[in-house]
């Protein structure tokens, strides 16, 4: 049996029969850092989609992900996830969860399931593209280059952004960004997969994966905003993030080319788009967007 990967243990949930049918509570205690009030995003996507697909059959493959942040969480308490059976159907099934912790909802997802087991004929069938990247691969890239790029960017001081390889449940090998003086030209483009999952959960992973350093998109985009280092970045917080699988059998433990742009900014608001394609085959696996709320300090006058 393979060995668990971390990621599988950070998406994980187990069922909450004293809760009511159909709840279940985060397996594991959430991790945090120092100076962030709440847990990352990226867990509660990730377990919710976990929660959800326990209440389906087994032919059943997510297509789709619609979030919204409520609140935050304390990482020191377990969360609840309640999912309701909204639609049961021959060919696509839908569940709410509704994410609680005490009295408070704090995020709420609809999360919809299409039966791969009957396949639909006469389809409209197009896709966007992999970007040409000349014939690099990973292994042309260092291991420890995102660990660098993140302390060419970012400020060690700055708690919202600052991470340590150790804390990365992916291997991120930054292929680099397309650079412009319009914020809407930028283009990261990054390869990155999981350790081999010993479970079968990888839809829930790449949810987990979809939220992990996107807010860095609109910051580079505008790094004149948002000072040398992100230093005058005060809070980012996901406001709502949602992901379409079009690659159900796709797996986060082969390498992904992955691309990410941000279309809007105004208001103390941002919003992201992301692809991500299989390395080896070019399949389109997901697309998504995230809307975030960004804060910086005020001007000095």
């Amino acid at each position: 049996m393979a060995q668990r990967a971390s990621i599988e243990a950070i998406v994980a949930v187990k069922p909450a029969p004293d809760q009511g049918r159909d709840a279940y509570i985060n397996a594991n205690s959430f991790t945090t850092k120092e100076g962030v009030r709440s847990v990352f995003g990226g867990a509660l996507i990730g377990q919710a989609v976990s929660a959800a697909t326990a209440t389906v059959p087994n032919t059943f493959r997510m297509y789709s992900s619609q979030s919204s942040f409520l609140g935050s969480v304390n990482a020191r308490n377990e969360v609840i996830y309640r999912v309701e059976r909204t639609t049961d159907g021959n060919n696509y099934v839908t569940r709410l969860v509704r994410v609680t912790q005490g009295e408070v909802c704090i995020y709420v997802a609809i999360i919809s399931f299409q039966n791969t087991s009957r396949p639909v004929a006469n389809a409209l069938k197009y896709v966007t593209p992999m970007p040409d990247l000349d014939g690099l691969r990973p292994d042309d890239i260092d291991p420890g280059a995102m660990y660098a790029l993140q302390g060419d960017l970012v400020d060690q001081s700055v708690p919202l952004m600052a991470l340590t390889p150790e804390e990365w449940p992916f291997d991120w090998r930054p292929i680099g960004m397309v650079m412009s003086d319009q914020p809407t030209d930028l283009r990261v483009r990054i390869f990155v997969r999981a350790p081999p999952l010993s479970t079968d959960n990888h839809l829930a992973a790449f949810s987990y994966l979809s939220d992990e350093f996107l807010f860095g998109t609109a910051l580079a985009a505008d790094m004149r905003a948002a000072g040398k280092g992100f230093r005058n970045v005060t809070m980012g917080v996901s406001l709502t993030h949602t992901v379409s699988f079009h690659n159900p059998q796709a797996r986060i433990d082969e390498w992904l080319v992955l691309e990410r742009e941000t279309s809007w900014g105004a208001h103390g608001r941002v919003v992201i788009h992301q692809r991500a394609w299989v390395m080896e085959t070019g399949k389109l696996v997901y697309s998504g967007t995230q809307e975030a709320l960004i804060r910086l300090k005020a001007p000095k006058l």
